[in-house]
């Protein structure tokens, strides 16, 4: 029977444990398996921690240290680490908890010094310690070893799918079958995007490239303070050609409601006053889908089930169009 491997996700906060992740990942792969750590893609902000969840949804198993930080926090100031492990929990890992067993040997600079952190910390590390073992330690070494023995046990008691090396004689008429649904899903895919690359024709009065719509767009400070909200009038040939730079980086919805507002913003004359701290902008739910809705509807953009969007054929020629430099 092939050996089987798991793959483990460690989370903690970053610059108070570098040296500790390198143990547990080191410790991981001694065991034959495989790490998964945010020194890859660190959880610095929304858009990040959504690719982190498809991480840990891949994943077998998840260890959680908790040291004297509570870590970076989100704009409701719960920390990406606290949202990674609620994520893990919501899926039905199994999660490692690994509590440091005495913050106040910590030197200062490894502990949070406001009280709004420290509090945060405290329930943070109860929720991890409840309704479950863990595995207090109180230094590098102590806390590799405690990892070792929970890994292990947790192997044998609660295994999991992990990942199995694929046979090198392979079945040869199954690599023939998977061949032929592959040169079938081409064909339909091809079929599904002639169908959808031309206008919806029965929806009547449908805006053109030269009409104006009006956009709101919430922009706030990424460190807190007030929000306001800015109005944009532009073209809906504008907020295509856009629409269409952003889904160049980010086609997945969850990455393009991120990436479009604060992108509208940049290419628009915007006349207020310019940022003294970073901006965060963001765009209503109801909003974003009219812009989805509209595009689709010109047949322009299409979205996969996935949720990934592509430009349809005729919305290829016209994002050209949109780029293309005239002569003066």
């Amino acid at each position: 029977m092939p050996e089987k491997k798991y793959q483990v996700f460690i989370s903690s906060t970053y610059r108070d444990l570098i040296e500790e992740r390198r143990d547990i990942a080191r410790s991981v792969l001694d065991l034959g398996h495989i790490p998964a750590a945010m020194e890859y893609f660190p959880a610095m902000d929304q858009e990040q921690l959504e690719y982190i969840k498809l991480i840990i949804d891949q994943c077998d198993y998840y260890i959680l240290v908790i040291a004297g930080k509570y870590g970076s926090v989100d704009e409701e100031g719960t920390s990406y680490t606290e949202r990674e492990y609620d994520y893990a929990m919501s899926k039905g890992k199994i999660v490692l908890g690994f509590p440091i067993a005495n913050i106040d040997k910590l030197p200062r600079d490894q502990t949070e010094t406001t009280q709004d952190a420290i509090d945060k910390l405290d329930k943070f590390k109860s929720k991890l310690m409840t309704g479950r073992l863990v595995r207090q330690w109180q230094d590098r070494q102590g806390l590799e070893l405690a990892v070792v023995k929970g890994l292990n046990a947790a192997f044998s008691r609660f295994p999991q799918e992990g990942w199995v090396r694929t046979p090198e004689n392979s079945n040869e008429r199954l690599l023939n079958e998977i061949n032929d649904l592959r040169k079938e899903n081409k064909r339909l895919s091809q079929q599904i995007n002639d169908l959808q690359s031309s206008p919806i024709t029965k929806i009547s009065n449908l805006a053109g490239f030269d009409d104006i719509h009006e956009l709101i767009i919430r922009m706030r400070d990424r460190f807190g303070g007030d929000s306001r909200d800015i109005s944009l009038e532009m073209s809906w040939r504008q907020i295509f050609r856009v629409f269409g730079m952003c889904i160049q980086t980010y086609p997945v919805r969850n990455y393009t409601k991120e990436a479009l507002p604060k992108m509208l913003i940049s290419s628009h004359s915007y006349n207020g006053s310019e940022p003294t701290l970073p901006k965060i902008y963001t765009m209503s739910q109801e909003k974003f889908e009219i812009i989805v809705g509209h595009l689709i509807a010109m047949g322009h953009i299409t979205e996969d089930e996935s949720g990934k969007f592509l430009l349809t054929p005729a919305g290829r020629l016209a994002y050209l169009d949109s780029l293309a430099v005239r002569k003066e």
